[in-house]
């Protein structure tokens, strides 16, 4: 269910709906889809977590962040910390190159990769490599992580590539 929020150009858009991939799959929560521009101001989070927080939602409210992140939004600690403090779990889809100092006030991480290089650990790891006969086994940190491939590859690839490795993968 998609929710109105004030016309910005920080937040493209916010969905109440169950989550569909990884750890958290089936659970009830918030999509919070960032455009990739600096959010206008503090006025504006209030303006946006106020009427969520009044939402009907499970005893645990997840809000979880995706899209486009401007690398240097002083706003986003903000933003986390509001989020927490009115009760919700935070959580984020990222990638690599998204790395700031706000992802590390998050309750949950999600780390989505396409190379087998897998730089630094979080909850969890989404790898997506790009569409191919095998699947490179990623080079991974050595901190526990659930770890998900990708749906879509061949049945073949997908069995090798889970039976083969040395950690234990879900299909995403």
């Amino acid at each position: 269910m998609k929710l109105d929020i004030p016309k910005n150009t920080w937040i493209s858009d916010i969905s109440l709906d169950f989550f569909r991939d990884g750890f958290w799959a089936s659970a009830l929560g918030l999509n919070v889809t960032f455009a990739g521009n600096i959010c206008p101001g503090i006025d504006f989070i209030s303006e946006v977590i106020e009427p969520l927080g009044k939402l009907t939602l499970p005893k645990r409210k997840i809000v979880r962040f995706k899209g486009f992140y401007y690398p240097t939004d002083p706003l986003m600690t903000v933003a986390v910390k509001a989020f927490k403090s009115w009760g919700f779990m935070t959580q984020a889809i990222i990638r690599p190159e998204n790395s700031a100092e706000w992802i590390e006030k998050l309750d949950w991480t999600i780390l989505r990769v396409e190379k087998p290089f897998v730089p630094f650990a979080t909850n969890e790891l989404w790898y997506c490599p790009p569409a191919q006969d095998t699947l490179p086994e990623p080079r991974l940190p050595p901190k526990d992580m659930l770890l998900y491939v990708n749906k879509g590859y061949s049945t073949a690839a997908t069995l090798k590539f889970i039976t083969e490795s040395d950690r234990n993968w879900n299909l995403l």
